[in-house]
């Protein structure tokens, strides 16, 4: 087993609708990271995200740097798979949950992130993750 140096960024608590669930997810630099996003039946024809940070302004950038208030994935409606830089998301609708993987993680991918949907009155977070970012010593 290797030793590891953990790095954690915590951001402010996100969203539009303060979120009462947290998860956690730890990668490895270099590596690739799993958020599974659960949601209600309600939400199942919704467009999904991960955002970043407080901030949603500015999200038509298509730079594979992870920043602060980004959404940095977004789901059309109908999509099952969506694709943008490092982060993937899969909308597996049939179990009611979305995953998003960041690939290739770096130490800057640390920090609090929210699962959301499209709401009818705007968007509405359904999870809070933190995102812990170690490196392993060689």
């Amino acid at each position: 087993m290797h030793p590891t140096i953990p790095t954690l960024s915590i951001l402010s608590v996100l969203s539009c609708v303060a979120s009462d669930n947290i998860d956690t997810v730890t990668g490895y630099v270099g590596h690739t990271a799993d958020i599974k996003c659960p949601y209600g039946e309600a939400h199942k024809a919704k467009s999904k995200y991960l955002q970043k940070g407080l901030d949603t302004t500015d999200n038509s950038k298509s730079s594979n740097s992870i920043t602060s208030g980004s959404k940095l994935v977004e789901s059309v409606e109908d999509e099952e798979w969506t694709h943008r830089g490092r982060v993937s998301l899969q909308d597996q609708k049939n179990f009611n949950t979305f995953t998003v993987t960041i690939h290739n993680l770096t130490l800057q991918d640390a920090g609090v992130y929210a699962c959301g949907v499209q709401g009818m009155f705007g968007d509405i977070s359904i999870l809070t993750v933190i995102v812990k970012i170690a490196q392993r010593l060689a």
